[in-house]
């Protein structure tokens, strides 16, 4: 993942139980990020990101100029629903090696996924 420019932010995956469990966050370096996840009911969503972050003031201006502070703002850049969890992995591993900021081959991220396919993992940055 790294050598595509992503990293995993979040990342609770077990596809072992009857109703599989996934929730990831990939942050990549200039702010795009993806968060996929599967709820209770076992829908499944992924959803693309762009964060920016800039300084400026929160809330209204009031007559006195408050202090600048770091702002972040995220825009929603789409949602794709696949069908199940096996689907959304495979469509979470192309997405990254499309947009990976140096050329990566979905060989490599594939492999690096099926070891966190093959049992329960909870990680967190």
């Amino acid at each position: 993942m790294a050598l595509a420019g992503w990293e995993i932010q979040y990342l609770d995956l077990d596809l072992t139980q009857d109703r599989p469990v996934a929730e990831v966050r990939l942050m990549r370096g200039d702010g795009r990020w993806v968060f996929a996840r599967v709820d209770r009911l076992g829908r499944c969503t992924v959803e693309t990101f762009h964060r920016r972050t800039f300084l400026g003031v929160f809330g209204a201006v009031t007559r006195h100029k408050p202090p600048q502070s770091p702002q972040i703002e995220d825009v929603f850049l789409g949602r794709f629903k696949p069908a199940g969890v096996r689907a959304m992995l495979r469509h979470l591993t192309a997405y990254v090696v499309d947009n990976a900021m140096r050329p990566v081959s979905l060989a490599e991220v594939r492999g690096a996924w099926a070891l966190v396919m093959a049992a329960p993992l909870r990680m967190l940055e």
